[in-house]
C-alpha cells in the first residue's frame, strides 16, 4: 500500500518516473487526486505533485537539517498504525 495521494497519470510526459503514479496501490483505500495535478501549455510542462526519484533523498535532508524525524507509515509497528486482526 502506499500511504500518498496517486495520480491516474492520464497524459502526463512524467508519469513514468513519478512515484504518484508507479508506486502500487491499496486495493480498498486509496486516495487519488480528482483533477490531474500537472499543466501542460506552450512553456512546458509542470506539476507541483510530481515526486521523483530524488524527493525522497530531498525530504531526509529537510528532516536531518531541521532535527526532527516524521516516520514513514510503512516504518510504524502494527499498534500504532492500528491495524489489527478482528
Amino acid at each position: 500500500m502506499s500511504d500518498i495521494t496517486k495520480c491516474y497519470g492520464a497524459d502526463c510526459p512524467m508519469k513514468d518516473s513519478c512515484k504518484r503514479f508507479t508506486a502500487p496501490a491499496d486495493e480498498l483505500h486509496q486516495s487519488y487526486f480528482l483533477d490531474p495535478p500537472y499543466h501542460i501549455n506552450e512553456g512546458g510542462f509542470s506539476c507541483d505533485m510530481y515526486w521523483g526519484a530524488n524527493a525522497e533523498g530531498i525530504w531526509n535532508m529537510l528532516q536531518e537539517a531541521v532535527g526532527i524525524h516524521i516516520p514513514n507509515f510503512n516504518d510504524m509497528d502494527h499498534d500504532a498504525r492500528g491495524d489489527h486482526n478482528l
